[in-house]
């Protein structure tokens, strides 16, 4: 669900829309020996713009949704998309604990791993949508003007994190040599 809000955080109106946040399955991280929990399925995911456009995207499909500062839906935009079988050899590429594939007959799972799994915004209002491509190893980034053109592609490796975005840089989250995490900045340019 989505309230608008004011300045002091507080509700300032009805609701402007309603979305479906689909969680399948969350994967415990006890397998590993820790208790955290995280996404093995997708989730929705939703970016604000800064002149308040709301970008909302299901992980099943590269359809985003868009919706004006009143939760009016203007627009939408599609990009075809392979969907990659879950496998136990995809699961394995992919890292999850051997334990968790063992069990997974058991479980009800998708056939597919989602084709969204994440979409972030930059200061340019640059969409920047990840699709999952069968190499375990990387995803594919798309990035879409706030019209939902296509302005570029490329592979990026998962093990590098990208959170966030800004003025012609990309910051990622990635492992250093003694294990403990640090932010990389990466300078970008669109051709």
């Amino acid at each position: 669900m989505f309230f608008p809000l004011n300045k002091s955080g507080n509700i300032s109106s009805k609701k402007l829309f309603d979305f479906k946040n689909d969680t399948r399955t969350r994967l415990s991280n006890h397998f590993a020996g820790g208790f955290n929990l995280f996404y093995f399925f997708g989730r929705s995911r939703t970016v604000l713009s800064s002149n308040n456009k709301i970008y909302q995207a299901e992980p099943d499909h590269h359809l985003i949704k868009v919706y004006g500062p009143n939760g009016s839906y203007l627009r939408a935009f599609y990009y075809p998309h392979p969907k990659i079988q879950l496998t136990k050899k995809s699961a394995s590429q992919y890292g999850l604990p051997v334990k968790f594939i063992n069990e997974m007959k058991f479980m009800k799972l998708s056939p597919t791993w989602p084709v969204l799994t994440d979409m972030k915004i930059d200061n340019q209002n640059r969409l920047w949508v990840v699709t999952t491509v069968r190499n375990m190893k990387v995803y594919q980034w798309w990035v879409l003007n706030p019209k939902g053109n296509l302005l570029a592609r490329f592979i990026w490796p998962r093990s590098k994190s990208i959170q966030m975005i800004k003025n012609g840089y990309i910051y990622t989250k990635e492992t250093n040599k003694k294990g403990s995490e640090d932010i990389v900045r990466y300078r970008f340019k669109l051709k």
